[in-house]
């Protein structure tokens, strides 16, 4: 299959002016929490839920944030690259509805495949042990990029600061890792879209939850709670012990 890689790497490969190798990036705010946020989609219940009720929790320390910052400047420059190369249909699309929110990271069309991606940043020693463990999705990260795929379905999306309506959906969704360190494209995974059922469900056990103003089921998985925000005042982390 065509990747994002051999992309980029032709787009690498071009003489380009100088005044475009700098490209203009516009930040979205990830820090309101008046709805959930798909980027978290897949993770513990409980602490989607405590994040929209603003729940107090422990703060990103400063490397934490330069970690999130390099992600948010590597996935500016690729959807720069992408869109100088021609296969770029859009970025950071944001998506809306009641209760969610959250910017699809980038939408291609490569080889007339339109192609839903989220870019995940990892480093070069996740990078090893992915490839040596057969580079299998993370459950979160196909649970963001299917909840992304099935928002953009309902027919209203946001792109360009204007609400439109999405008259072209993605054949495929996958996920792209990429190395902080040298930001190689290590791996571009397709999602199985068996797995949307139990995606919607996620959502509307949450959802649910929610509406009732009752507190969901913990359900983590077993490396959330030692980084979990709410890890200190928690007594429902079943893996800390």
């Amino acid at each position: 299959m065509t990747t994002l890689a051999s992309v980029i790497d032709t787009y690498l490969g071009c003489i380009r002016p100088k005044e475009n190798l700098i490209p203009m990036t516009i930040h979205f705010d990830e820090t309101d929490d008046r709805k959930f946020r798909v980027s978290d989609a897949g993770r513990c219940r409980l602490y989607r839920y405590w994040k929209r009720q603003g729940k107090e929790r422990q703060q990103p320390d400063a490397k934490g944030l330069r970690i999130m910052e390099v992600g948010n400047i590597y996935h500016a420059w690729l959807s720069y690259a992408l869109h100088e190369s021609g296969v770029l249909l859009d970025s950071e699309i944001e998506v809306e509805n009641e209760h969610c929110k959250g910017h699809a990271d980038v939408f291609v069309n490569v080889d007339g495949q339109y192609i839903l991606y989220d870019l995940k940043t990892i480093s070069s020693k996740q990078a090893g042990y992915m490839l040596s463990n057969g580079c299998k999705v993370k459950k979160e990260h196909a649970y963001q990029v299917l909840s992304y795929y099935m928002m953009m379905d309902k027919g209203e999306i946001f792109t360009k600061d204007q609400r439109t309506t999405c008259l072209i959906m993605p054949h495929e969704c996958r996920i792209a890792y990429i190395t902080r360190e040298e930001m190689e494209i290590i791996a571009e995974i397709p999602v199985d879209q068996d797995l949307l059922p139990h995606v919607k469900k996620d959502w509307q056990i949450l959802i649910s939850a929610w509406k009732k103003q009752e507190e969901p089921q913990a359900n983590p998985e077993a490396w959330e709670c030692k980084f979990c925000p709410y890890k200190a005042t928690c007594n429902k982390s079943v893996f800390l012990a």
